[in-house]
């Protein structure tokens, strides 16, 4: 699955975002308030799927959240209001809207095909692999209740309701985890020790790629082993000696988010900047985004690069390639 298009309004600090015909690697930059913003707006984006996911990503966010129930999320009980009445723009209504346009993989299309086999009205849709879904957070005027909406479900072109196709909301919760915000690299590199226990084939298989890949260039760390004791590190070599400074970390964090994350769509902040070999690990970086034999389907790498989307603060702006600005 790849972001081949995003909109975003409602959240202080950016300006109202339009940005369509991305790639596998989109670069974005502007003043760091915007990063951040986008940033956030990721990553609610990427857990509206699933209540369990929309409490992680919207404590983050807002601070402590809870999200009863299963399945798509309707509601969000907000414990720290005052949090969320910073974050939120001012002049939204206290309204945060973010619209993802999807290309979806062959997988996906093709259990889409199954399940509206039975929608006459959709076999023109379906001769293109997209879907656009426009998500809303609104909050009570207290801030201590937040709904979650997924409205204007698109295929195609054809708009899509729930209540017409009863199996909608099944496929859109199977778009739970496709995307990351991964934390900042520095401490990432810790989420790796529990994959070296876990009991699924799969995510042991991401274990002994991340181990190959920072064994070869343009990591070349040899070989990495996680030591358990009373505190947690990484070691190399039989002698078991400690890695070496924020650059390893670095290296192992990003290696990890790639192959032992699970997710098709990273978006990274400044992935490169501790590293000893920027260039060499951007390429490295972006041949994992664009070869057909990576887990990964497409990076957002923000605050590093010439920029794809270019934010703002203002709320007029002039447009940059790729990225239009309502007026």
């Amino acid at each position: 699955m790849v972001v081949v298009g995003i909109g975003i309004q409602g959240l202080a600090g950016l300006a109202e975002v339009r940005a369509t015909d991305l790639g596998r690697v989109v670069r974005v930059g502007g003043p760091p308030v915007a990063v951040y913003a986008f940033q956030r707006a990721l990553r609610l984006a990427f857990s509206a799927f699933s209540a369990q996911a929309t409490e992680s990503a919207m404590s983050e966010v807002f601070g402590e959240c809870k999200a009863p129930g299963e399945g798509l999320p309707d509601e969000v009980q907000v414990e720290w209001t005052g949090c969320a009445a910073r974050i939120l723009d001012p002049a939204a209504e206290r309204r945060v809207r973010i619209r993802l346009d999807l290309e979806l993989d062959p997988p996906q299309f093709g259990r889409l095909r199954e399940l509206a086999v039975r929608d006459p009205d959709l076999v023109d849709a379906l001769s293109q692999a997209t879907m656009s879904v426009t998500l809303g957070w609104v909050f009570t005027k207290d801030f201590s209740v937040c709904s979650v909406s997924h409205t204007a479900v698109q295929l195609g072109g054809v708009r899509l309701d729930a209540h017409e196709h009863p199996w909608l909301p099944g496929f859109l919760a199977s778009l739970t985890n496709r995307g990351l915000v991964v934390p900042p690299l520095a401490q990432h590199h810790r989420y790796a020790f529990a994959a070296h226990t876990s009991p699924s084939p799969q995510v042991r298989a991401g274990v002994a790629a991340m181990h190959s890949a920072l064994r070869r260039r343009p990591f070349s760390l040899g070989e990495l082993h996680p030591v358990e004791a009373e505190k947690s590190w990484w070691a190399l070599g039989p002698e078991l000696l400690p890695i070496g400074g924020a650059a390893h970390k670095q290296a192992i964090s990003l290696v990890s988010a790639v192959h032992v994350s699970g997710a098709e769509i990273l978006v990274l902040e400044r992935p490169t900047a501790l590293c000893e070999r920027p260039r060499a690990v951007n390429n490295w970086l972006v041949a994992q985004a664009t070869e057909e034999a990576s887990p990964l389907e497409q990076v957002f790498i923000l605050g590093e690069g010439t920029p794809d989307i270019v934010l703002a603060t203002e709320r007029q702006a002039p447009p940059a390639a790729g990225l239009t600005f309502p007026t």
